[in-house]
């Protein structure tokens, strides 16, 4: 079909457009946040940025959307509320609460002064982006790895394992991960190499979009078999969301499925069948304070 056809141009489309968007953002993160430490308006900081940052994520999640509803798999035609509203509510509280964090964090980066090391090289911009973000996505492999294998990160990374009807909305972590993202991640990876000049932000979003994407319940946006030896997919990350034992402890990788060949974590999808996902034992939060406090509320 059309769509199967132009499944590439479109997620490149939807790249540019939140590349888009992540300027803006940008733009805005530089103009405003610096009020932040000139005046004591910091809820207007805090609301405006939450807002934008929430637009941004709409704005880059819609054209997804859109594509999931008409794909010729139509399961995300049903249960609209648990695949699409409900996970809106739960995404502009995540914002509000991620950038309280933020905030916090620029006013201790002003009275406490503290900042990392840069010990990166000096390389063509090309070659900077690409070993950064190669660097990025094989942190965030083991940290994957970490989050399933040490009981206390998995009672916040379970939060997203246990949505049971994924979509490019219905995809939320809970707020807390970020992190240890921070300190797994994007901490080392400060200090081994500089951000590129290309921009932080544009290469934020970026991986946002293609987050979105692996999330997608579209067999219409499926990569070509040879192409999962490169690159993860929609149906290749639906994998290891898989609620069979079989998917468990496989496909890590964010990116590059390179790290799960290497490592020995892969499972190839044989065909284009989504699995069922969830977790048997762990419902999906079903309002905003069981979203914020579902780490705590249960036994594991």
């Amino acid at each position: 079909m059309l769509l199967h056809r132009i499944r590439i141009p479109l997620i490149i489309i939807v790249t540019l457009v939140s590349l888009f968007q992540l300027n803006q953002l940008e733009f805005f993160f530089r103009t405003e946040i610096r009020q932040l430490f000139e005046s004591a308006g910091s809820y207007r900081i805090l609301i405006m940025y939450s807002l934008n940052g929430f637009i941004g994520f709409v704005v880059g999640a819609i054209p997804f959307v859109l594509i999931e509803m008409t794909s010729s798999n139509s399961r995300s035609r049903e249960k609209l509320y648990e695949r699409y509203a409900f996970p809106l509510i739960i995404w502009a509280c995540y914002y509000v609460i991620s950038n309280i964090v933020v905030i916090i964090t620029a006013f201790l980066k002003k009275y406490f002064s503290f900042g990392f090391n840069d010990l990166s090289f000096d390389v063509p911009l090309f070659w900077h982006i690409i070993l950064y973000v190669i660097l990025i996505d094989f942190f965030g492999y083991w940290l994957h790895r970490l989050e399933h294998k040490i009981p206390f990160l998995w009672r916040f990374h379970s939060t997203h394992h246990s949505l049971k009807n994924i979509t490019a909305f219905n995809q939320y972590g809970h707020w807390f991960e970020g992190m240890f993202r921070f300190f797994i991640v994007y901490l080392p990876v400060s200090l081994l190499i500089s951000v590129p000049d290309f921009s932080a932000s544009s290469l934020a979003v970026i991986w946002g979009a293609w987050t979105l994407y692996i999330h997608t319940d579209s067999v219409d946006l499926c990569l070509p078999r040879w192409a999962r030896y490169i690159f993860v997919d929609n149906l290749y990350h639906h994998y290891h969301h898989g609620y069979e034992k079989k998917y468990h402890d496989k496909n890590f990788s964010g990116i590059f499925s390179l790290w799960d060949i290497i490592f020995r974590t892969c499972l190839m999808p044989k065909n284009r069948g989504f699995p069922k996902t969830g977790l048997h034992y762990l419902e999906p939060p079903s309002s905003i304070l069981e979203y914020i406090f579902h780490p705590f509320n249960r036994r594991q």
